[in-house]
């Protein structure tokens, strides 16, 4: 359960952002790209002529989270609660390794699929290929 919008503090922090988005959507060049004559609530193109108590309902009706879930599984050693050793093998399990975001030690700030292709150390499509080849 989560706990969105349970205070007045997220609802104005979320209502100053929604007034700077609907200040960037009828603004240039952004203005030019959006299709203005659209309908359909869930696109919010009602906002810009919106009271705020309508506003904030469509922030409580459209409001979801966009995540991408890491660290359930995370390289670490046993004695730190770690699921998986640097070889990407399950701790007290034969032949099982674990190749995807859940390694992470700890929960990102930037986007996940990013860090996990592109970054060492993780470079998770890669990393395996190496220890596969030695670990036969």
């Amino acid at each position: 359960m989560n706990r969105y919008l349970s205070t007045e503090h997220d609802l104005a922090v979320l209502e100053r952002g929604m007034n700077i988005i609907i200040r960037l959507m009828h603004t240039a060049p952004l203005a030019d790209i959006i299709d203005h004559s659209a309908v359909g609530k869930c696109l919010g193109h009602q906002l810009p002529t919106a009271q705020p108590a309508e506003v904030r309902t469509y922030m409580r009706n459209y409001l979801e989270t966009l995540y991408h879930p890491t660290s359930t599984a995370r390289m670490a050693p046993l004695s730190d609660d770690g699921v998986v050793d640097a070889r990407l093998r399950v701790h007290g399990v034969q032949a099982l390794r674990v190749v995807d975001a859940s390694i992470f030690p700890t929960i990102i700030s930037g986007h996940t699929v990013r860090v996990a292709i592109h970054c060492p150390p993780f470079r998770i499509p890669v990393k395996p290929l190496g220890i596969l080849g030695t670990d036969v």
